[in-house]
């Protein structure tokens, strides 16, 4: 009995962090999207002013944040594919 709790908990734990994985994968969507914002200020704006200025800085910001973010996805997300392929009773919760 004991046993069949702990596989439903880890089951539930390794779902938890695929979603988790899955929002991070949505706000690098929000970042990209903000980006592209950013850069349309960017391009837009003539001369000197600050709200290219403020684009700019935004930019450089989410350009940070994005590295960051992918780097903890791709790790969260081997770190999830070495247990799923370790344990072969995991299968069930196998990501395309």
């Amino acid at each position: 009995m004991n046993c069949t709790r702990d596989c439903i908990k880890a089951t539930r734990i390794e779902l938890a962090a695929w979603t988790a994985l899955d929002d991070l994968r949505e706000v690098q969507q929000a970042f990209d999207s903000a980006h592209a914002v950013f850069t349309m200020i960017i391009n837009k704006t003539c001369g000197v002013h600050i709200a290219k200025d403020l684009a700019a800085l935004g930019v450089a910001d989410l350009t940070e944040w994005s590295s960051k973010l992918d780097r903890y996805a791709d790790q969260l997300e081997s770190s999830l594919s070495a247990v799923v392929n370790d344990d072969p009773l995991n299968h069930a919760t196998l990501r395309d």
